[in-house]
């Protein structure tokens, strides 16, 4: 079985070639990778943007880096005219002169880890001709480029080694909730030059695809099984085969198997001549590993997409973005702690107005102490203080205990601060009528950065990142709603100091 799983992982984390508490050799450092990214922020004329990032991603790879999507680490550009002028021809073209600056950062911490900036020179009879010729004339094999790749290589592999705890925590947190495949990409960006942390992740790693395999594994024996009800053997057939040695259903899928082949020969039927895979199928197996290598690899392609990272600190003086908001939907009718997710309506909103919305408590559940009032007066429990202070409401067993808060109308939900106990998983649900709720986001108990006893860990967690407490991985986006539900799924010492929603 182990040794099923190695194989299995070889394949299924190709990227998994990156982690050690001490740097390797530069040229070591190579198999880092990093996504091109030339985010609308930049400001970039539409007929250059792709012609730019064609030029970072040949930077990137032509100095050791490879270029891919699923990082928070990315090469970006800032281009600036220093000259514009009309040539004395004819006809007269546009000659412009820019500057052209390229950084590698952490786009969730926001940091910048090295920068360099070349001149470039375009001619053409349009102003965005003469811009993209400019970009085309950017030389990637340049020389400067060199170290700056390297110097952003040694600052990638220093997060690394630094932040591996966190790293780990955070993909099993992912896991918990089902999440198998970002967990996974998540864990196969560590580099192998950080052997340590690399090391580690590949064990997790291991856990991981086990549970996500088990996990595929009810689902294709159910199709399978309501395959069977429809007398579709097609379908049967295409779902059990699906299910490999290694999951943990595959002896239930071979009593179905049996059962099905039984009843084929009873009725009459052709014999039904389909096995179950065995451990020498290695053909097969070797399918899987291949089709389980691209899911894990297309799954986690947020991180790559230049719309989901905040590129404002980057660029300041760009044009605000107006994004397409989603709507607390109605859904299933709740009681206590329904699940179902938010949609997305089309209606643009403005999500950079953050004034802080007034809220009260109109409802509550479950046995707790504290007034319920001070999740909303404003107040916040300092970061390390203790769960029962005279700011807070403090609760040990999270079943059925729950409050609602009211914003009087439909308001426009941007971000919100929220002080909790940093042991706990909270949960944030969203709701136009007060009765039909979905969610809007968890904040989970791997996220604390405040240590300290037990019962002094009180933090402020925010999806601002201006906020001294933000919290890149807070799953939250823009919403509609009247109601916010908040509610714990695990619970040490939960405490909730405030809950404060921003938008208009």
């Amino acid at each position: 079985m182990k040794k099923i799983l190695v194989l299995m992982l070889a394949a299924l984390l190709p990227m998994l070639s990156m982690g050690q508490s001490s740097l390797g050799k530069t040229d070591d450092l190579g198999r880092i990778a990093i996504a091109a990214i030339v985010p609308d922020e930049a400001e970039i004329p539409a007929g250059a943007q792709k012609m730019l990032q064609n030029r970072l991603m040949q930077v990137a790879t032509l100095n050791g880096l490879g270029a891919v999507e699923g990082s928070q680490f990315a090469m970006v550009p800032m281009v600036s005219i220093i000259s514009q002028d009309v040539t004395p021809t004819a006809p007269p073209q546009i000659a412009l002169k820019v500057e052209i600056s390229l950084y590698i950062v952490d786009a969730l911490s926001q940091t910048i880890f090295s920068q360099t900036s070349i001149e470039a020179k375009g001619v053409g009879n349009t102003e965005d001709r003469a811009y993209t010729q400019a970009i085309n004339n950017l030389n990637p094999r340049h020389g400067q480029f060199r170290g700056f790749v390297e110097k952003g290589k040694e600052k990638v592999v220093e997060y690394y080694n630094s932040q591996c705890d966190v790293i780990i925590s955070s993909a099993k947190a992912l896991a918990g909730q089902k999440k198998y495949e970002e967990a996974l990409a998540m864990l196969s960006n560590v580099p192998d030059v950080s052997r340590e942390c690399f090391d580690k992740c590949m064990a997790i790693s291991m856990d991981i695809y086990q549970e996500y395999a088990n996990h595929k594994c009810n689902e294709y024996l159910s199709a399978a099984k309501a395959a069977w009800a429809g007398k579709e053997l097609g379908k049967v057939e295409e779902n059990l085969g699906k299910i490999t040695p290694d999951m943990a259903c595959h002896p239930e899928a071979e009593q179905l198997v049996a059962q099905i082949t039984k009843a084929v020969e009873a009725e009459g039927g052709n014999a039904w001549s389909f096995k179950m895979k065995r451990y020498d199928d290695s053909v097969d197996l070797e399918k899987m590993k291949i089709q389980a290598a691209k899911e894990v690899a297309q799954s986690w392609a947020y991180w790559g997409a230049a719309s989901h990272f905040d590129w404002s600190w980057m660029y300041p003086n760009a044009k605000k973005k107006v994004v397409a908001q989603r709507q607390a939907e109605k859904t299933t009718t709740s009681t206590s702690k329904p699940s179902s997710e938010v949609t997305t309506s089309t209606a643009p909103v403005d999500v950079n107005q953050l004034g802080i919305l007034k809220a009260t408590v109109s409802k509550y559940y479950g046995s707790f102490k504290g007034n319920y009032h001070r999740i909303t007066d404003g107040e916040f429990a300092g970061n390390g203080t203790i769960r029962d202070g005279d700011k807070c409401v403090w609760w040990d067993d999270p079943k059925d205990v729950y409050f609602i808060l009211d914003l009087g109308e439909v308001k426009q939900i941007n971000g919100f601060h929220i002080s909790n106990h940093n042991t706990d998983v909270y949960i944030l649900e969203c709701s136009v009528d007060g009765v039909n709720f979905s969610k809007m986001a968890t904040i989970d108990k791997t996220w604390g950065r405040v240590g300290g006893y037990s019962n002094y860990r009180m933090e402020t967690f925010s999806t601002v990142p201006s906020h001294k407490g933000y919290e890149p991985r807070i799953n939250f986006s823009p919403v509609k709603a009247r109601y916010v539900k908040i509610y714990a799924t695990e619970c040490k010492y939960c405490s909730l100091s405030e809950v404060q929603l921003l938008g208009y």
